[in-house]
């Protein structure tokens, strides 16, 4: 039977240091997608006010159209390289997770062996 190994202080730092660097994640995504969907937003508005003023003040939501267009195309290229990096955040995390395993398995051979 195989008993159960209590976790160190050094385990227990590395798995919140792992955690610390998920954080990211999960706070610049949201916030990508959410900055995203704010400027369709104010893009749809300004259509919508042109439309209901028949084009009056074209010149003016012209550059307003522009601004946003532009606005959307920043944040799809952040969002974009926030994905690389989460995914890059992920790959790490998950190749250290992997030589813990490997290392922790050759410990218990050891032990095994002795």
């Amino acid at each position: 039977m195989k008993r159960e190994k209590k976790r160190t202080l050094k385990e227990t730092w590395k798995k919140w240091k792992t955690l610390r660097k998920n954080w990211k994640m999960w706070i610049i995504l949201p916030n990508g997608i959410g900055m995203i969907i704010f400027s369709l937003y104010l893009l749809i508005n300004i259509v919508e006010i042109e439309i209901r003023f028949n084009f009056q003040f074209f010149s003016i939501s012209l550059a307003a159209l522009l601004w946003i267009f532009l606005i959307v195309i920043c944040n799809l290229i952040w969002f974009l390289f926030t994905l690389y990096g989460a995914s890059r955040i992920r790959d790490s995390i998950s190749q250290t997770e992997l030589k813990e395993r490997y290392r922790n398995n050759n410990q218990t051979k050891n032990e095994e062996g002795d």
